[in-house]
């Protein structure tokens, strides 16, 4: 039943070598874990969690030096972490972070209109040739669907927030 789901979604991830949704994956096991636990140990885990963030924000600047020793060796790690990029290019999410910075004055010119559902491609497609969509919920919700797109859009994960607490706080539904 859910063991072998398990291990086939598992092995899917692993056969096509995707970064961006095995974290995703990770994140959501990590996040269905926790809310199992009981309550000392989630406090626990969630305080770990907060201080590994602290840790990582406070030696960012060591960030480069570390993945430049791991992209020094060839492992799995360094193949799956990389697949042949730069650590510059990881650093700057393989153009993402310039795609989203050359976005903006489209953004801030429809952020009243928004140029309607699956509209905006084109004008993600001129910013950059590889980029058929904006690789950023929040910035190509707001291109297609304006401002009142992403407030519903927040509206949607705040209330699955909200079920997800009320379900892991009731020992019955857990």
């Amino acid at each position: 039943g859910a063991a072998m789901v398990m291990f086939a979604l598992i092995a899917i991830l692993a056969l096509t070598n995707t970064r961006g949704p095995a974290l995703a994956f990770a994140a959501g096991a990590f996040v269905l874990w926790v809310m199992r636990i009981g309550r000392p140990a989630r406090l626990a885990t969630l305080a770990v969690v907060f201080v590994g963030i602290v840790v990582v924000l406070v030696f960012a600047s060591h960030l480069r030096t570390g993945l430049e020793a791991i992209a020094a060796h060839d492992s799995v790690v360094s193949r799956a972490l990389f697949r042949d990029q730069s650590v510059d290019a990881m650093l700057e999410l393989n153009g993402r972070l310039a795609l989203w910075s050359d976005l903006k004055p489209a953004v801030a010119n429809h952020l009243a209109s928004g140029y309607g559902y699956q509209a905006s491609r084109a004008v993600v497609l001129d910013a950059y040739e590889w980029a058929s969509y904006a690789h950023n919920a929040f910035i190509q919700t707001v291109l297609d669907l304006r401002l009142g797109g992403l407030a519903a859009l927040l509206a949607l994960i705040a209330l699955a927030y909200r079920g997800a607490l009320r379900r892991a706080l009731d020992r019955r539904t857990r």
